[in-house]
């Protein structure tokens, strides 16, 4: 169960830096087309990646305490920071999906 909490922690921090990639302008447009970002989806979009930034920072906490914890939380945003520039830079179609996919629909 406590292995798992770290695996969801790192999940969290990647869609959440996905997210936060998605709610910015550019990026949407790259994948997106020549479609505008709308002000709600992209408002939407920036508190979600916050909120899953927040959670994979709490899991962290939970699974090994507030000294280690924090320490874990903020090497995970990281190395979750490093792979979301990598994934826009070789395959940035996947953070199309990963955003139809917590949203439940298409972008």
């Amino acid at each position: 169960m406590a292995e798992g909490a770290l695996l969801a922690a790192c999940l969290a921090a990647y869609g959440g830096f996905g997210l936060l990639a998605l709610s910015m302008s550019r990026h949407w447009r790259d994948l997106a087309g020549s479609r505008v970002l709308p002000v709600g989806r992209r408002r939407g979009l920036r508190w979600a990646g916050a909120l899953a930034l927040a959670t994979s920072i709490a899991l962290a906490v939970w699974r090994e305490g507030a000294g280690f914890g924090s320490v874990l939380g903020v090497m995970q945003l990281s190395g979750a920071a490093v792979a979301v520039a990598l994934t826009l830079s070789a395959r940035p179609r996947w953070l199309c999906a990963l955003a139809a996919g917590l949203a439940g629909r298409g972008h």
